[in-house]
């Protein structure tokens, strides 16, 4: 097989999944005026159904949607948060329940979250010592 058609399924597979959701995302992503609520409404809706309480609802000031857990927080960019499609519905929904494997203490949440974090600190360190590298002198390198 050559390099080429492995280099090319190699690229389907990791990038496929992730343009292929992207496209149905904005597929349906228009207004739907007969919804009852937005995909805030429902998200609040749903952590008072699922009797989430101390977790709250927030607009994303990074306009990505996620759920912090140590902040006890699903949070929806501008377009889920006020947008009355399917889309922010799904959104909406998948995100709180992600408060709800926290509430329950679904196992791979937690090392999921773990994870993330031990992931998020050697990024950082990575950058640092990446910067000490470039800046540090060429005789503190080699010694």
């Amino acid at each position: 097989m050559s390099i080429a058609l492995l280099l090319l399924i190699s690229v389907i597979i990791f990038f496929g999944p992730q343009v292929w959701a992207g496209h149905v995302f904005r597929r349906y992503s228009q207004k739907i005026d007969a919804l009852p609520g937005t995909g805030g409404e429902l998200a609040e809706h749903l952590l008072d159904k699922f009797e989430l309480d101390g977790f709250k609802v927030e607009k994303s000031e990074q306009q990505a949607d996620h759920y912090d857990p140590e902040q006890k927080s699903v949070r929806l960019a501008d377009n889920i948060h006020n947008g009355k499609s399917l889309t922010a519905i799904v959104v909406s929904a998948h995100e709180v329940g992600h408060a709800l494997q926290h509430k329950t203490g679904y196992r791979p949440f937690f090392i999921r979250w773990h994870l993330a974090r031990i992931i998020s600190n050697t990024e950082k360190l990575a950058s640092i010592l990446l910067v000490m590298w470039v800046v540090a002198p060429v005789g503190w390198m080699s010694a």
